[in-house]
């Protein structure tokens, strides 16, 4: 008897949850994915007018304010840094959302694109997310859902230098171990065109009374004590109060970006020998999974736009390139055959692709001889530099040229079926099985 009771009451700790596949779509609504854009360092580099290595408070700023998990320039002695108004020095440097994105639409409806993509404090500092429960706009018009009456959803919209975009669930933030297969760097002149599918989690009504721990999951407003960084509950939410927490521990203070100590850069499973932070963090009830099942991108051609007047001597700026300088010279505006001249190029593809030049070596310099007669030689296919980093370096760093970024975000299709989370046994199964 006692062995049928304990079998009992295993089966109900253990297996009070479980899951079916719902394949009756017709009536479901599908909630689009959050995005979060979030501005990257690097994207604008300083022009100057002489010769001379950044101060050490401009770069200690710049660190600051585009935090990604490294810093450079934090172990470096700066005697000024510590009478900054390091929030008013961060504000600066980082774009608003009036600056940063337009021209928003959803399935081709124009809105207003800072009604619905508002500021959310991250590891990364503040992003702008739309259709996040943390940030979203209650008087809002469009409620990004797709069925079967308004089709596939999808968004578009530009933005006005490089940026990170996050795509993940609405309860969840970007965080440092956000999924990598769903960010994804824009740059700017540059088309992305990205198309998801989504299997989403409904719940059965019952759910919500089985403890978290038989359920293993928590609903949004299942916040769990001691938890201040979010409004709702999500994975990522936790862990980054985890982090929160650790660093509190450690440092007795906390800051917008962690140290780099590397218990907190790593998570660890419970049983793993491998150093890194422990959270005990469970998923959300809610949340789907997305896939990018397609992605495209193009780059703008080059467009080289000549001032009025070529008639007069120009002297080429000096461009810094984190702490490496490149001097272009003076060039008289004449004909020549070469229009620049690549010197040397060495660069990790990496750290192309993340747009950090900071601390890689890169030279290059080039002859501005560019005369309207001179337009079709500039914009003729030898001109362009080979390979995809070498050609991002010239257009966007030394090149004149201006304009956005689009970005296009598209459900594939509706989905046929999704998981739906029941409950298999209660209390009351339980005791009918001890009667």
């Amino acid at each position: 008897m006692f062995l049928y009771f304990y079998e009992s009451y295993e089966a109900f700790d253990t297996k009070a949850v479980s899951y079916v596949t719902e394949t009756a779509y017709l009536h479901w609504n599908t909630s689009f994915p959050a995005i979060s854009i979030c501005e990257v360092k690097g994207a604008e580099l300083n022009y100057v007018d002489e010769l001379e290595e950044a101060s050490s408070v401009d770069d200690f700023v710049h660190d600051l304010a585009f935090f990604t998990g490294d810093c450079y320039t934090c172990g470096n002695k700066c005697d000024e840094c510590d009478k900054l108004n390091f929030t008013a020095e961060v504000e600066k440097k980082r774009k608003t959302c009036t600056d940063l994105i337009r021209n928003c639409k959803w399935n081709d409806r124009e809105f207003n694109c800072c009604k619905y993509f508002q500021p959310l404090e991250t590891e990364y500092g503040i992003c702008f997310a739309l259709n996040s429960i943390h940030t979203k706009a209650h008087d809002g018009d469009i409620d990004f859902i797709s069925n079967r009456k308004n089709g596939a959803g999808g968004i578009s919209f530009r933005t006005t230098t490089d940026v990170r975009m996050y795509i993940h669930p609405t309860e969840d933030v970007p965080f440092i171990n956000a999924d990598p297969d769903l960010g994804r760097d824009i740059l700017v002149e540059e088309l992305t065109n990205v198309t998801l599918n989504v299997i989403e989690i409904d719940n059965d009504e019952n759910v919500e009374n089985i403890p978290i721990r038989k359920r293993s999951c928590r609903f949004p407003w299942e916040i769990p004590n001691g938890m201040k960084v979010h409004k709702y509950y999500s994975y990522s939410s936790c862990i980054v109060q985890c982090r929160v927490d650790a660093q509190l521990s450690l440092c007795g203070c906390t800051h917008h970006f962690m140290p780099m100590y590397i218990i907190l850069n790593a998570l660890r499973a419970e049983n793993s020998q491998k150093p890194g932070l422990l959270c005990e963090c469970v998923p959300s009830c809610n949340e789907p999974e997305y896939k990018i099942v397609s992605e495209s991108r193009r780059y703008a051609d080059a467009v080289f736009r000549p001032e009025a007047s070529q008639k007069h001597r120009r002297r080429s700026n000096i461009v810094r390139v984190g702490k490496k300088v490149t001097d272009t010279a003076d060039h008289p505006n004449t004909k020549e055959n070469e229009v620049f001249e690549y010197i040397k190029f060495q660069i990790n593809i990496h750290k192309c692709e993340s747009l950090d030049f900071r601390n890689v070596d890169l030279y290059a310099s080039f002859k501005l001889t560019i005369t309207e007669e001179d337009d079709e030689k500039v914009l003729s296919p030898d001109f362009r530099p080979t390979g995809v980093c070498v050609r991002k370096f010239f257009l966007k760093r030394m090149s004149p040229i201006s304009g956005d970024s689009q970005v296009n975000v598209n459900l594939q299709s509706l989905p046929t079926q999704r998981f739906k989370r029941i409950v298999t046994r209660t209390t009351m199964d339980l005791v009918g099985e001890h009667d």
